[in-house]
């Protein structure tokens, strides 16, 4: 078993460590989400990419990067409202455009019930180096916003029933921020301010 620190870009906000280990599927390969990937099944349809065929729902979904086409984060959020997102995205390099889709989901939709919005947390090259050179089976993303792997998933499982909930931060505003928002003139577009505030904070 193996941890891993990264930056947590997107969370759901509450992490139960008791969840349930999550199948891992890891790839070196970049994968546009438009195109690549079916929204309505989770499938990868991209007939190029070496995990074509293979289903991203309720899994660890592991690759450096997306690739191309900036509705990759419109991809992603039918996956959610589909419930055929991943449960978690684990990336080598910070990705904003994966992630709007996700802000989105968390921002408007996340009343919805039973609504699956994956935590999306970026490694590094060294770390997701090292995740590559091992062929581990089963992953969860910690309380803490770290990635916890293993060839076994009863190991993740025992560990995960030793250990407590906690609430992880949200995304905190500055005081300017928290008056911009303050000064919107709909909860529509207080919503939209906060998808672009939360993407500029991944970006930059």
């Amino acid at each position: 078993m193996q941890s891993f620190s990264g930056n947590t870009l997107v969370s759901n906000g509450f992490k139960k460590n008791d969840e349930k280990p999550s199948p891992l599927i890891v790839t070196s390969v970049p994968l546009s989400f438009w195109g690549g990937v079916d929204p309505q099944t989770g499938v990868i349809v991209d007939i190029n990419h070496p995990l074509h065929g293979s289903s991203v729902s309720d899994t660890i979904f592991c690759l450096p990067s997306g690739r191309g086409s900036c509705t990759a984060s419109q991809v992603l959020l039918e996956l959610i409202l589909n419930n055929k997102a991943p449960r978690a995205i684990v990336l080598r390099d910070t990705d904003g455009l994966i992630c709007v889709g996700a802000l989105v989901a968390q921002e408007i939709f996340s009343l919805k019930e039973n609504l699956q919005i994956p935590d999306i947390i970026c490694l590094g090259n060294e770390n997701f180096n090292t995740l590559l050179e091992h062929n581990f089976s089963y992953g969860k993303i910690w309380s803490d916003g770290s990635l916890v792997v293993s060839t076994f998933h009863e190991d993740i499982q025992k560990v995960a029933e030793d250990c407590s909930s906690r609430r992880l931060e949200g995304s905190n505003f500055t005081e300017e921020e928290t008056a911009m928002l303050e000064t919107t003139g709909s909860e529509a577009e207080r919503m939209a301010l906060k998808v672009l505030i939360r993407y500029a904070k991944i970006v930059s």
